[in-house]
């Protein structure tokens, strides 16, 4: 069976951002909900073991990227890649990254198979052409590769959504970030088939006892605020950091915790203020913060704020894209800011000294999880939609 194949050419971990968590999230929300025979997800690459702290490739290896992208109309699917997704009869395939939505589209065509439906989904926070090719640049690369890399990137970015059959977003909001980073996204939008499939995450549960780790990081009786995410001005580790330095310092009782890989903003050095480095455990975090915080200058449909609402955690969270749509879901399961460095200095200040609100906040949150974002949902909600678009298409 397997009409419909989900592709993702890489390996599928949960404690991975982007399509690697959001896939293996699904694959287990299905395992739950029930097998479907229609639908396979098909991941191809291995996981790779993270390159040392300081080291990066070459600029020949940035070129050697460049050089693969240079030439849209060439870039398909290797035989062994397109096989399985072709296995059984497929009706639609469901690429959840531009260049292999494009690959996908391409290798139909050259088999004369563009009957299949393709369903292109992007898990970026902006542009993806511009997300990986500024994250070249902060590494210091070639300043002309960079550029003829977004360049090419974007062509192809360009090529896949305009060629795709139907898009999927967890939610409107969250095509916020693709209108203000791809040119023309909107005209693309215009005549596009767009549904949207809220995103799900596992349960997270905590010990109602101080968690031993508060002592072991010498947090004892403070009052703890946490971020999770790479340490990048599109996930608003910057203005989370010009925020809290100067509250922690006028605050003998307050402490962070920040969890996630360095990568373009140098973190402060503060006794009260700890970096734990990348975490496979966040409810570790969650166990000890009293408030997360969520900063994002550009805003997906980030999973880690859904993992926080499963924890029961209060949450401080930009105003932006996908943080609008969960707290117009939730009737307002969060706290927003605006995005400035003093509105979450005060969105802080105001709910760190009030234990009532901090509570309501968390018991909300947990309610909205279990009422929107457990995996069951999700894989309902992603099952119904194939049906549907399925059934839209007389696929079935």
């Amino acid at each position: 069976m397997g009409g419909h194949k989900i592709f993702f050419n890489a390996y599928l971990d949960p404690r991975a951002g982007g399509p690697s968590g959001y896939l293996a999230n699904l694959a287990t929300g299905l395992s739950l909900v029930g097998a479907d025979d229609r639908i396979r997800i098909v991941p191809q690459g291995p996981k790779l073991a993270p390159a040392p702290e300081g080291a990066h490739p070459t600029d020949e290896v940035l070129r050697g990227h460049l050089e693969s992208y240079l030439n849209p109309q060439h870039i398909k699917l290797a035989p062994f890649q397109l096989a399985p997704l072709l296995e059984g009869e497929t009706k639609s395939i469901h690429a959840h990254f531009t260049v292999d939505a494009l690959k996908v589209i391409n290798s139909l065509e050259e088999i004369g198979r563009r009957d299949v439906s393709v369903i292109l989904t992007s898990h970026c926070p902006e542009s993806v052409a511009l997300e990986a090719s500024n994250g070249w640049r902060r590494k210091g690369y070639n300043s002309s590769l960079c550029d003829q890399y977004e360049f090419a990137l974007r062509e192809i970015e360009a090529i896949a959504f305009k060629k795709s059959d139907v898009w999927i977003f967890p939610s409107e909001r969250a095509m916020d970030p693709y209108y203000d980073t791809i040119p023309g996204f909107a005209d693309l939008a215009a005549d596009k088939d767009i549904r949207f499939v809220v995103t799900g995450a596992p349960p997270v549960t905590l010990s109602h006892n101080e968690p031993p780790e508060k002592k072991r990081l010498g947090l004892e009786g403070k009052k703890v605020v946490a971020f999770m995410g790479r340490h990048e001005p599109i996930k608003g580790y910057d203005i989370f950091v010009d925020a809290m330095l100067p509250l922690v310092e006028a605050r003998p009782d307050l402490a962070v915790v920040v969890a996630g890989r360095l990568d373009g903003v140098v973190p402060p050095s503060h006794p009260r203020w700890l970096e734990i480095g990348w975490t496979s455990s966040p409810e570790v975090l969650f166990s000890i913060s009293d408030v997360f915080v969520l900063p994002n200058r550009r805003t997906y449909f980030d999973l880690v704020l859904i993992e926080a609402m499963a924890a029961g955690k209060a949450v401080i969270a930009s105003a932006t894209g996908g943080n609008i749509s969960v707290f117009e879901m939730t009737s307002g399961a969060l706290a927003l800011f605006d995005g400035s460095v003093q509105s979450l200095m005060n969105t802080v200040a105001n709910l760190i000294d009030n234990q009532d609100i901090v509570s309501d906040l968390g018991l909300r949150a947990k309610q909205a999880y279990e009422d929107y974002f457990t995996l069951e949902k999700f894989a309902k909600g992603y099952k119904e939609t194939i049906g549907e678009i399925w059934r839209d298409y007389a696929i079935i």
